[in-house]
C-alpha cells in the first residue's frame, strides 16, 4: 500500500511539473525593440535612459504582461546600440525590423537619428515611440503616422519654462538661446519664436554648438553680447548646460537661467560646479528624487537602485516610453502597428510616470502623435533641487 501510495504521489507531481511546463512554454511572446546610443557621445545620457526601459519591461512582466484579446505577452526586450549616429540608427533598425520583424520600437532622441530611423521604420509600417523629438517636420508628422514621442519635448518645455518666467520675472521681455547643432536648430528656431510670442517675448539671439563642445566661452560671449534680459542654454545634455551655466556666470550674466528640455537638475547642478552660480536655475522637468512624486516614480527608483545600484533621474524617462506603448497596445487590443497606432491617437486618457496624460500634438505636428503628460518646474533653492510647481498635461496643443 505504502509504495503503491508514493506512486501515486510521484505521479502527481511528474503531471503537475509537466503541465507547469507546458504553461510555461506556451506563454506568448511580444518582441519590442530598443534602439538606443549604448556607445558614443550620447551613451552617457541615453545609456540609463536604456535602463530605464529595462525596468520598464521587468515592471510590466512581473505584472502578467501584456493582455490582448484574452492572451497574455511576456515581453521580450531586444536591443541595438545605434552608436550615436545616423549610420549606427539604421544599421540597429534595420535588424530589428528587417532581419528580427519586430513591430514595435522605442528608441531616439538626435534630429540626424530619428531621420535615420524613420528611413527604415516609416516604409516597413513599424510602430515606434521616440524618447524625444528635436522639431524637424520629418521626425513626426503626417509623413510618419505610426511615429509617437513623449512629452515634455522642446515646445512643451518652452510653454512651461516660460510660464514660470512670466510669473517670477514680469519685467524681461528679451531673450537669447544657445543650443546644440544636432540638426534641428532652424526647427527649433520657428517653435522658439511661435511660443515666445504667446508669451510676450522678443528672441534677440539664437546660436549653436556642436555636441562635442568643450569651450563654451566663445559662444557665451556671442549670446551675452546680444544684452537680453534672460538668457538661456536651452537644450543640451546635463555637461552642456552645466558648463555653460559656468561661463555665463563667470561673465557677469546675473539674470535668470533655465533649460527647457525634460534633462537632470541633480546632473546639471553637479555639471556645473554646484555653488553660488547656479543657485535658482531651473528646468522644465522633475527631481526624480523629490519625497512628493507620483507612486509610480517611487515604484521606479526603489527598483533602479535595486537593478543597477542607483537610480537616476533618465531612468523615469525611459521607463515612460515603453509603459506608454505597452498601454497603447493593450488598449487597442491589437498586435497590428497600424491598428495600434490609429487607437493611440484617439485615447482619450494613458497614464505616464509624472500622472494622468492626453494624446496632443495636432497644432503643433499636424497630427495627434505626442503624449502630453504632468510636468514640474524644478529648480535650485538653497542649494537644493526641488519640484516647486507642477504643470497640467495640455502644453503641447
Amino acid at each position: 500500500m505504502k509504495r503503491t501510495r508514493w506512486l501515486l504521489i510521484l505521479v502527481g507531481v511528474l503531471a503537475m511539473v509537466i503541465v507547469g511546463g507546458q504553461v510555461c512554454l506556451a506563454q506568448k511572446i511580444l518582441k519590442i525593440g530598443a534602439m538606443d546610443s549604448l556607445t558614443g557621445p550620447m551613451a552617457p545620457g541615453e545609456g540609463l535612459i536604456h535602463q530605464g526601459v529595462v525596468l520598464a519591461v521587468d515592471y510590466l512582466n512581473e505584472k502578467g504582461g501584456i493582455k490582448v484579446k484574452g492572451e497574455k505577452y511576456k515581453i521580450e526586450l531586444v536591443t541595438e546600440d545605434t552608436k550615436s549616429s545616423g549610420e549606427g540608427m539604421i544599421a540597429a533598425a534595420n535588424k530589428l525590423v528587417m532581419e528580427q520583424n519586430i513591430k514595435f520600437l522605442v528608441g531616439g532622441i538626435m534630429t540626424e537619428m530619428n531621420l535615420a530611423a524613420n528611413s527604415v521604420t516609416v516604409p516597413a509600417g513599424v510602430l515606434h515611440n521616440r524618447h524625444y523629438i528635436c522639431l524637424a517636420p520629418d521626425e513626426l508628422g503626417p509623413n510618419a503616422p505610426q511615429v509617437f514621442s513623449q512629452s515634455p519635448g522642446i515646445v512643451a518645455g518652452m510653454r512651461i519654462a516660460f510660464a514660470h518666467l512670466k510669473e517670477k520675472y514680469p519685467q524681461a521681455k528679451t531673450m537669447a538661446f544657445i543650443w546644440p547643432a544636432d540638426g534641428g536648430e532652424p526647427h527649433r528656431q520657428k517653435y522658439l519664436k511661435m511660443v515666445a510670442d504667446e508669451f510676450g517675448f522678443k528672441v534677440v539671439y539664437t546660436g549653436s554648438f556642436p555636441n562635442d563642445t568643450t569651450d563654451f566661452n566663445p559662444v557665451v560671449t556671442k549670446a551675452l553680447e546680444a544684452k537680453a534680459d534672460i538668457f538661456s542654454p536651452m537644450d543640451g545634455w546635463p555637461y552642456h548646460i552645466g558648463s555653460i551655466i559656468k561661463a555665463s556666470r563667470a561673465m557677469g550674466y546675473k539674470g535668470p537661467l533655465f533649460n527647457v528640455t525634460p534633462s537632470s537638475i541633480l546632473d546639471i547642478f553637479d555639471a556645473a560646479g554646484g555653488g553660488q552660480e547656479v543657485e535658482g536655475f531651473f528646468l522644465a522637468s522633475y527631481y526624480l528624487l523629490d519625497p512628493k512624486l507620483p507612486p509610480i516614480m517611487a515604484e521606479i527608483v526603489k527598483r533602479g537602485k535595486a537593478k543597477f545600484g542607483k537610480t537616476f533621474h533618465w531612468h523615469a524617462f525611459g521607463f515612460n516610453t515603453l509603459w506608454v506603448l505597452a498601454q497603447a497596445i493593450e488598449s487597442a487590443q491589437s498586435l497590428d502597428p497600424a491598428v495600434v497606432a490609429k487607437h493611440w491617437r484617439t485615447m482619450k486618457t494613458i497614464q505616464t510616470v509624472t500622472g494622468p496624460g492626453k494624446m496632443g500634438g495636432q497644432k503643433t505636428f499636424g497630427i495627434n502623435n505626442v503624449i502630453g503628460q504632468p510636468m514640474a518646474v524644478a529648480q535650485i533653492i538653497k542649494g537644493k533641487p526641488e519640484n516647486v510647481k507642477w504643470y497640467g498635461n495640455n502644453h503641447t496643443p
